[in-house]
Protein backbone atom coordinates (compact mmCIF):
# COMPACT_ATOMS: atom_id res chain seq x y z
CA UNK A 1 0.00 0.00 0.00
CA UNK A 2 1.50 3.83 -0.58
CA UNK A 3 3.07 5.42 2.01
CA UNK A 4 1.92 8.89 0.35
CA UNK A 5 -1.47 8.93 -1.20
CA UNK A 6 -1.88 12.51 -2.68
CA UNK A 7 -4.54 13.01 -5.43
CA UNK A 8 -2.51 14.53 -8.61
CA UNK A 9 -3.75 17.97 -9.41
CA UNK A 10 -6.48 18.09 -12.82
CA UNK A 11 -3.47 17.80 -16.09
CA UNK A 12 -4.99 20.09 -19.16
CA UNK A 13 -4.14 20.88 -22.45
CA UNK A 14 -6.03 22.07 -25.38
CA UNK A 15 -7.24 21.03 -29.23
CA UNK A 16 -8.08 23.00 -32.09
CA UNK A 17 -11.61 21.14 -33.51
CA UNK A 18 -12.12 22.71 -36.86
CA UNK A 19 -15.68 21.08 -37.35
CA UNK A 20 -18.03 20.40 -34.88
CA UNK A 21 -19.81 17.59 -34.30
CA UNK A 22 -19.99 14.04 -33.05
CA UNK A 23 -16.75 13.14 -31.57
CA UNK A 24 -15.31 9.23 -30.20
CA UNK A 25 -12.22 9.10 -28.08
CA UNK A 26 -10.19 6.45 -27.50
CA UNK A 27 -8.02 7.02 -24.12
CA UNK A 28 -5.08 4.44 -23.33
CA UNK A 29 -4.32 3.95 -19.42
CA UNK A 30 -2.61 1.68 -17.78
CA UNK A 31 -3.68 -0.81 -14.80
CA UNK A 32 -0.53 -0.76 -12.62
CA UNK A 33 -2.00 -3.70 -10.55
CA UNK A 34 -4.78 -5.63 -12.28
CA UNK A 35 -7.56 -6.66 -9.09
CA UNK A 36 -6.48 -3.63 -7.60
CA UNK A 37 -6.84 -0.91 -9.94
CA UNK A 38 -5.06 2.00 -8.31
CA UNK A 39 -4.82 4.45 -10.85
CA UNK A 40 -8.11 5.25 -11.53
CA UNK A 41 -8.84 8.43 -14.02
CA UNK A 42 -11.36 10.38 -15.41
CA UNK A 43 -11.42 12.06 -18.96
CA UNK A 44 -12.87 16.15 -18.99
CA UNK A 45 -13.50 17.22 -22.25
CA UNK A 46 -14.43 21.20 -22.14
CA UNK A 47 -15.63 20.41 -18.42
CA UNK A 48 -17.66 17.91 -18.72
CA UNK A 49 -16.95 14.50 -17.61
CA UNK A 50 -16.68 11.23 -20.10
CA UNK A 51 -19.00 8.32 -18.84
CA UNK A 52 -15.71 5.50 -18.39
CA UNK A 53 -13.42 5.38 -15.24
CA UNK A 54 -10.28 4.27 -16.94
CA UNK A 55 -7.61 1.95 -15.52
CA UNK A 56 -9.71 -0.64 -14.67
CA UNK A 57 -9.49 -2.77 -17.43
CA UNK A 58 -7.29 -5.77 -15.49
CA UNK A 59 -4.25 -5.40 -18.60
CA UNK A 60 -1.30 -3.32 -18.75
CA UNK A 61 -1.57 -0.57 -21.32
CA UNK A 62 -5.17 -0.77 -23.41
CA UNK A 63 -7.26 1.39 -25.32
CA UNK A 64 -10.63 1.96 -23.94
CA UNK A 65 -13.62 3.38 -25.75
CA UNK A 66 -16.45 5.74 -23.65
CA UNK A 67 -19.37 7.41 -25.53
CA UNK A 68 -19.45 9.86 -27.99
CA UNK A 69 -18.67 13.53 -27.44
CA UNK A 70 -20.80 16.05 -29.22
CA UNK A 71 -18.11 19.30 -29.72
CA UNK A 72 -18.28 22.39 -30.82
CA UNK A 73 -15.66 24.06 -33.79
CA UNK A 74 -12.82 25.68 -32.14
CA UNK A 75 -10.60 25.64 -29.12
CA UNK A 76 -11.56 23.21 -26.48
CA UNK A 77 -9.98 21.54 -22.96
CA UNK A 78 -8.99 18.25 -22.26
CA UNK A 79 -8.12 17.37 -18.10
CA UNK A 80 -6.94 13.96 -16.82
CA UNK A 81 -8.67 14.09 -13.00
CA UNK A 82 -7.30 11.48 -10.55
CA UNK A 83 -9.65 9.71 -8.20
CA UNK A 84 -7.34 7.58 -6.16
CA UNK A 85 -3.74 9.39 -6.00
CA UNK A 86 -1.71 6.34 -7.50
CA UNK A 87 -1.21 8.17 -10.54
CA UNK A 88 -4.78 8.58 -12.22
CA UNK A 89 -2.85 8.98 -15.43
CA UNK A 90 -2.95 7.90 -19.27
CA UNK A 91 -0.39 8.25 -21.97
CA UNK A 92 -2.65 8.78 -25.26
CA UNK A 93 -6.15 9.91 -25.99
CA UNK A 94 -7.58 9.65 -29.76
CA UNK A 95 -10.34 11.60 -31.12
CA UNK A 96 -11.95 10.82 -34.56
CA UNK A 97 -15.49 11.29 -36.09
CA UNK A 98 -16.01 8.16 -37.28
CA UNK A 99 -15.10 5.78 -34.88
CA UNK A 100 -11.80 4.80 -36.21
CA UNK A 101 -9.45 2.69 -33.59
CA UNK A 102 -6.33 4.20 -32.94
CA UNK A 103 -3.52 3.80 -35.08
CA UNK A 104 -1.07 1.03 -34.38
CA UNK A 105 1.70 1.22 -36.36
CA UNK A 106 5.52 0.95 -35.03
CA UNK A 107 7.31 1.78 -37.93
CA UNK A 108 9.20 4.38 -39.04
CA UNK A 109 6.03 6.76 -40.44
CA UNK A 110 4.81 6.37 -36.79
CA UNK A 111 7.99 7.02 -35.25
CA UNK A 112 8.53 10.28 -37.33
CA UNK A 113 4.32 11.39 -36.55
CA UNK A 114 5.63 11.20 -33.08
CA UNK A 115 8.52 12.84 -33.24
CA UNK A 116 6.76 15.46 -34.61
CA UNK A 117 4.27 15.75 -32.09
CA UNK A 118 5.95 15.62 -29.56
CA UNK A 119 9.01 17.91 -30.74
CA UNK A 120 11.32 16.02 -30.73
CA UNK A 121 14.44 15.78 -33.64
CA UNK A 122 14.60 12.95 -36.17
CA UNK A 123 18.58 12.45 -35.43
CA UNK A 124 19.13 12.85 -31.50
CA UNK A 125 21.75 15.01 -30.59
CA UNK A 126 24.89 14.55 -28.67
CA UNK A 127 25.12 15.20 -24.74
CA UNK A 128 28.60 13.83 -24.18
CA UNK A 129 31.04 10.33 -24.20
CA UNK A 130 30.48 8.47 -20.87
CA UNK A 131 31.70 5.03 -19.72
CA UNK A 132 29.02 3.75 -18.30
CA UNK A 133 25.22 4.28 -19.28
CA UNK A 134 22.20 3.25 -17.18
CA UNK A 135 18.79 2.90 -18.75
CA UNK A 136 15.81 3.30 -16.41
CA UNK A 137 15.86 5.01 -12.84
CA UNK A 138 13.84 2.30 -10.96
CA UNK A 139 15.57 0.94 -7.46
CA UNK A 140 17.80 -1.36 -9.51
CA UNK A 141 18.97 1.17 -11.99
CA UNK A 142 19.60 3.88 -9.16
CA UNK A 143 21.85 1.05 -7.76
CA UNK A 144 23.70 0.38 -10.34
CA UNK A 145 24.34 4.03 -11.21
CA UNK A 146 25.99 4.70 -7.59
CA UNK A 147 27.60 1.62 -7.60
CA UNK A 148 29.24 2.12 -10.84
CA UNK A 149 30.51 6.00 -9.91
CA UNK A 150 33.09 4.64 -7.42
CA UNK A 151 34.87 3.19 -10.75
CA UNK A 152 33.62 4.97 -13.65
CA UNK A 153 34.85 8.00 -14.60
CA UNK A 154 31.65 9.59 -16.25
CA UNK A 155 28.21 7.51 -15.46
CA UNK A 156 24.93 8.63 -16.63
CA UNK A 157 21.60 8.13 -16.01
CA UNK A 158 18.26 8.21 -18.66
CA UNK A 159 15.18 7.93 -16.79
CA UNK A 160 12.03 8.84 -18.29
CA UNK A 161 9.97 10.38 -15.12
CA UNK A 162 10.85 13.09 -13.09
CA UNK A 163 11.46 11.31 -9.79
CA UNK A 164 13.76 8.44 -9.12
CA UNK A 165 12.93 5.10 -7.72
CA UNK A 166 10.37 3.81 -9.85
CA UNK A 167 7.46 2.28 -7.63
CA UNK A 168 9.26 2.96 -4.57
CA UNK A 169 9.52 6.78 -5.81
CA UNK A 170 7.27 9.50 -4.25
CA UNK A 171 4.66 9.24 -7.01
CA UNK A 172 3.65 5.65 -5.89
CA UNK A 173 5.82 5.04 -2.35
CA UNK A 174 6.00 1.54 -2.23
CA UNK A 175 9.24 0.55 -0.69
CA UNK A 176 11.40 -2.53 -1.47
CA UNK A 177 10.82 -5.46 0.69
CA UNK A 178 12.52 -9.11 1.72
CA UNK A 179 16.09 -9.10 2.11
CA UNK A 180 17.91 -6.04 0.10
CA UNK A 181 21.77 -5.05 -0.51
CA UNK A 182 23.58 -2.63 1.48
CA UNK A 183 23.14 -0.24 -1.74
CA UNK A 184 19.81 -0.39 -2.17
CA UNK A 185 18.93 0.00 1.21
CA UNK A 186 20.95 3.26 1.39
CA UNK A 187 18.89 4.77 -1.91
CA UNK A 188 16.18 3.34 -0.44
CA UNK A 189 15.50 5.36 2.58
CA UNK A 190 13.29 8.26 2.63
CA UNK A 191 13.88 11.86 3.22
CA UNK A 192 11.51 13.99 5.56
CA UNK A 193 8.89 14.30 2.48
CA UNK A 194 8.58 11.11 1.60
CA UNK A 195 10.63 11.00 -0.98
CA UNK A 196 14.23 8.52 -1.38
CA UNK A 197 16.88 9.72 -0.70
CA UNK A 198 18.24 8.09 -3.92
CA UNK A 199 18.38 11.86 -5.90
CA UNK A 200 20.63 13.07 -3.33
CA UNK A 201 23.02 10.50 -3.15
CA UNK A 202 23.62 10.11 -7.02
CA UNK A 203 23.63 14.46 -7.22
CA UNK A 204 26.55 14.30 -4.71
CA UNK A 205 28.81 12.05 -6.91
CA UNK A 206 30.77 14.49 -9.29
CA UNK A 207 31.25 12.10 -11.89
CA UNK A 208 27.10 11.18 -12.37
CA UNK A 209 24.75 12.89 -14.87
CA UNK A 210 21.39 12.50 -14.76
CA UNK A 211 18.95 12.63 -17.48
CA UNK A 212 15.26 12.96 -16.16
CA UNK A 213 12.28 13.34 -18.70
Amino acid sequence: MSTHITILTDDSTGISISLGGMYYFCVRPKDWVPGHHPGILQVEVNGGTLDTEFDDNNKDRFWEFPGPVSLPAGQITLALHDLTGSYGRCDAIFCSRDKAPPPLRTDGVARSRRRQLLGLPDTPGSVGIFDFAVLGGGILGAAAVLTAAQSSPSVALIHNRPYLGGNASLEIGLSPRGIIGLVVEKISKRTFTGGLKAPQLLEAEPNVTIFPE
